[in-house]
């Protein structure tokens, strides 16, 4: 392992490992090398007070040196790392002060490693493809575009599709007069009841006021038949959703 040469009189407080560079802290700065050349990464002075001990959240850039005063020193390198899931705000933190950085990568976009599992392109890590930035990755826009219409992601044009070829047979609610009439017809046909369709006594008009509890009985009927025809509507208007989604993504 190299080691840079420092002029600054101590030991060291604490050392981790972090892939291939040495994070080291002394009394009053933390230097970060090239574990392999040597080459210094980073320093940076902690503050007038002495350091007594640093502290590295593993795969991260975050670093937190407790020392003679009451408060936590802590600092953020990105280059060195992402920053920890628990206080992922810092990332955007940076994005904000470096506004020029989406010229460096004209024509690119930033993806999230859990964009890249949903997309499918976990496999892309390491190669070519991806360019590692922060907590995520940059890809190639044409890249990116072609893997969407590929796997038909792009919901717009899913519903667009699905909209116009939305089957048109789709049974529809029948009315409350042809309601009334089917179940006329259907009792009539009966024998048990085709004396009593005969009989005037039992006759009634759902127009007449005097028949307002019938009326309501008619109401409460009527309801119960629309529900049961809505929810047979709905689960034939959701089948063939579901059918013409499936046959757009294959």
């Amino acid at each position: 392992m190299a080691r840079p040469g420092h002029r600054i009189q101590g030991a060291y407080q604490s050392i981790h490992f972090h892939d291939d560079k040495v994070l080291a802290a002394l009394r009053y700065c933390c230097k970060i090398w090239s574990m392999d050349t040597g080459k210094i990464f980073v320093g940076f002075n902690i503050g007038p007070s002495d350091c007594n001990s640093m502290y590295h959240f593993p795969n991260s850039g975050l670093l937190m040196f407790a020392s003679e005063s009451p408060k936590i020193s802590t600092y953020f390198i990105p280059l060195l790392g992402e920053a920890p899931f628990w206080c992922s705000y810092l990332d955007s933190l940076v994005v904000e002060c470096e506004p020029d950085v989406t010229t460096m990568y004209d024509g690119y976009k930033f993806i999230t490693r859990q964009q890249l599992a949903d997309l499918g392109m976990s496999e892309l890590i390491g190669t070519q493809f991806l360019r590692a930035y922060m907590h995520g990755y940059f890809i190639s826009a044409n890249l990116y575009n072609k893997i969407q219409d590929h796997l038909g992601i792009n919901q717009k044009s899913l519903t667009q599709t699905v909209k116009l070829n939305y089957p048109d047979n789709v049974p529809k609610a029948s009315s409350r007069s042809e309601n009334i009439i089917a179940e006329f017809n259907e009792a009539s046909a009966d024998q048990r009841f085709s004396k009593l369709s005969d009989n005037p006594k039992l006759t009634y008009s759902t127009v007449d006021g005097d028949s307002d509890l019938i009326q309501i009985h008619q109401a409460r009927l009527e309801k119960k038949r629309r529900r049961k025809e809505l929810r047979k509507e709905r689960a034939a208007r959701t089948q063939a959703l579901v059918n013409k989604a499936s046959d757009v993504h294959v």
